[in-house]
């Protein structure tokens, strides 16, 4: 039907303009996607239509048209309230005049984003639940074309609304907040996933965060670990590897490792308000966001940090102390630059996708 079309065109020139990062075309199209929708999910709802959805070889069809055009309007009236903040989120701008990320517009759209998540998810499953083999050639294919589109955005979507939901906490919206964050190199196995190299201290204050120390393993070591924070059962199975900064995070338990590195710096007189660890390809996907950094001399980008980490630095450092210096200056490089950046959040979030699914990005706070 003539509203269906312009449905499928608005949904298609949405779609196309996020593609295309042309964020001021999203905010527009937005509003014009929600009225087509609305439109046809009323046709559907009329009483012929609803005879026709009876109708034997059609009617399949019929109520296929009707699951789409629900779905569709579901997702449209999700997203229409984000309109006026889109633009600003999506291509980057999201700091205020001093600098500081505007934790108060993340915490704004965080229930927004909770809201079009749940509406995309149970579209997906909704238009899951349709065989296209029943239905006719010209439904069909309209209905796999917005169910993939929406399955492939929905991943994106949660992730955005699940990390809008922690970052103002994160950020220190509500005061300030130090974080202990751990670079693990799987080049030498942990179970929480891989060696310390290396660690940098940084605090949020309502947003605006600062690389306030860093320093290697050795420097950690300067003192034992307290093993408090473990269990009886716990230093029986794992015993003095647990106060050493060599091997405390032998367990795959990150909320283990978390407490007795959070423990061992509180006993150097260096509290922190949680733990963040990190891999290699962690930094590679804050390196896509910000672009390269320079080194020792050595320019390292999100193509070549992994190799970086775990192979070269081995090759070009005999001494482990070196090895861990030269980890440890790439790290603070880094995550200077990605603090310091107007980086792309939809680009970002696109990239963080994989190391968060495959569980590289570790968060422990000592006040959740």
């Amino acid at each position: 039907s003539r509203q269906a079309r312009a449905v499928q065109a608005q949904a298609t020139s949405v779609r196309t303009a996020i593609d295309a990062k042309e964020w001021a075309t999203v905010t527009e199209g937005l509003p014009s996607l929600l009225s087509v929708s609305r439109a046809l999910e009323t046709s559907t709802q009329g009483l012929e239509w609803r005879l026709l959805t009876s109708v034997p070889v059609l009617g399949s069809s019929a109520s296929a048209v009707s699951d789409m055009a629900a779905s569709l309007n579901d997702v449209a009236a999700a997203a229409d309230p984000l309109a006026p903040f889109a633009q600003g989120l999506l291509a980057g701008e999201l700091r205020t005049d001093s600098g500081a990320i505007d934790v108060e517009l993340v915490a704004k759209v965080a229930p927004l984003l909770v809201r079009l998540s749940t509406s995309m998810n149970g579209a997906v499953e909704r238009l899951h639940g349709i065989d296209p083999a029943t239905l006719r050639p010209e439904v069909a294919r309209p209905l796999t074309d917005l169910r993939d589109q929406l399955a492939d955005v929905a991943p994106g979507v949660a992730a955005a609304s699940d990390a809008a939901g922690r970052v103002p906490a994160l950020l220190g919206a509500d005061g300030g907040r130090t974080w202990l964050v751990l670079q693990q190199n799987p080049a030498e196995a942990r179970g929480s996933g891989g060696l310390v190299d290396g660690y940098a201290v940084l605090t949020a204050d309502r947003g605006r965060i600062t690389v306030t120390s860093t320093g290697t393993r050795s420097d950690l070591a300067k003192a034992s670990i307290p093993t408090d924070a473990a269990s009886a059962d716990t230093e029986l199975l794992w015993g003095r590897r647990l106060d050493d900064w060599n091997t405390f995070n032998a367990s795959a338990n990150f909320s283990l490792t978390a407490q007795l590195a959070a423990a061992g710096l509180a006993s150097q007189g260096a509290p922190v308000s949680g733990v963040i660890g990190v891999d290699p390809v962690v930094l590679a996907a804050m390196l896509t966001a910000t672009g390269p950094v320079t080194v020792d001399g050595v320019t390292v980008d999100a193509s070549n940090v992994e190799s970086y980490l775990t192979a070269d630095v081995y090759r070009r450092y005999d001494d482990d102390a070196q090895r861990n210096e030269a980890s440890t200056a790439l790290m603070a490089a880094v995550l200077r630059k990605f603090l310091a950046s107007s980086w792309d959040a939809a680009s970002l979030i696109d990239t963080m996708q994989e190391p968060v699914r495959q569980g590289r990005v570790h968060v422990w706070s000592a006040e959740a």
